[in-house]
């Protein structure tokens, strides 16, 4: 057994599902190319007919990847962080991380970020650079026609406040982020009590992981993200203004408020009062920031932009020999541009 291959073995990477079986398809097949040895857990929430598609698609690959498959019906599991709730209760590798069905993890990404945690214990997570793309249509496969890089976040702070201010000004997803696997139960551990959408499934989990502990960025590529214009999971494509008028906003603003509050008090041992005051300061910046800004997008009152995206850099650097992920992204782009039969994985 090498070292790559050990280090692999530590991880499971969680991936929810609903509906979308050819995106599954194309992931696992993925994982099958790069010869990935950690292990995958899918919750499903899809309807009959995706999942017999999707049972049949890891039957046919139960020789080439480890994968555990649980079927979580929707209702009760109202969005995809109660299935990754559920999945991180059943995982028993020491490290865990999340994709979505249409995303791609680097193994060799994920083995560098291991490898610092187990060698570091005084941080929390671990993570490298990700590059988000865009196909030309929503299909499963299509052509590449936009890429560009996010770094991330570095928190590195000693002060679980800061760190988490500075999630809040710049609130990227760590759910893609290599993370010990106990505090991963801890990020999930209210979310059934959060039933709307993006502060359930995201926004909680990311805030207490900022709060747990330090979070290194390492020179390497993790995650390959696709952007796709019917993500209703997304935060762009969610209105901020419907969330806080759901009818069950009130219940869930009160479990979203204690469970980072505590989180807060614990870590930097703060009184309730002060973690309060904190939270419903960096809390209200964050609404108010994308009220404002979806606001003016729906509206046309104004040409802010949603989000800051750098320029396109697919063609000048992404798909550039000499870019030093070229290898790993390259192997991403083939398999959202070439459909691949999965009945000739053993020719």
């Amino acid at each position: 057994m090498t070292a790559n291959t050990m280090l692999q073995e530590m991880i499971s990477i969680l991936i929810p599902t609903k509906n979308r079986s050819d995106f599954l398809t194309r992931t696992l097949l993925y994982y099958v190319k790069v010869n990935f040895k950690g292990r995958i857990y899918i919750g499903d929430s899809s309807n009959d007919e995706h999942t017999e598609k999707n049972k049949h698609t890891i039957e046919i690959l139960k020789d080439k990847l480890k994968i555990i498959y649980r079927y979580f019906p929707s209702p009760p599991y109202m969005h995809e962080g109660m299935c990754v709730k559920d999945l991180t209760e059943i995982a028993d590798t020491p490290y865990a991380v999340y994709s979505g069905d249409d995303d791609f993890l680097i193994p060799a990404g994920l083995e560098k970020c291991i490898d610092f945690l187990e060698n570091h214990p005084d941080y929390n997570a671990a993570h490298g650079f990700r590059i988000n793309f865009s196909l030309e249509n929503d299909d499963a496969y299509s052509k590449i026609i936009s890429g560009y890089i996010i770094p991330g976040h570095k928190l590195e702070c000693c002060v679980a406040v800061e760190r988490w201010r500075t999630y809040i000004q710049e609130a990227f997803s760590t759910q893609y982020y290599v993370h010990r696997t106990d505090t991963w139960r801890r990020m999930y551990r209210d979310i059934d009590s959060i039933p709307i959408r993006y502060f359930g499934p995201e926004f909680v989990p990311c805030s207490l992981s900022a709060i747990a502990g330090k979070i290194m960025q390492l020179d390497c590529l993790t995650a390959v993200f696709q952007k796709r214009h019917d993500d209703t999971g997304n935060w762009q494509q969610l209105n901020f203004y419907s969330l806080i008028t759901n009818p069950e906003w009130h219940s869930s603003y009160k479990t979203i408020k204690k469970s980072i509050t505590e989180a807060l008090v614990q870590q930097d041992g703060i009184s309730n009062e002060k973690a309060d005051e904190i939270f419903d300061r960096e809390f209200w910046f964050h609404l108010a920031f994308y009220l404002y800004s979806q606001y003016h997008v729906k509206y046309k009152a104004s040409n802010m932009p949603l989000e800051e995206q750098n320029k396109n850099i697919l063609y000048s650097v992404l798909l550039n020999p000499s870019f030093r992920f070229y290898s790993d992204f390259r192997q991403v782009y083939l398999s959202v541009s070439v459909p691949m039969e999965i009945n000739n994985i053993y020719k």
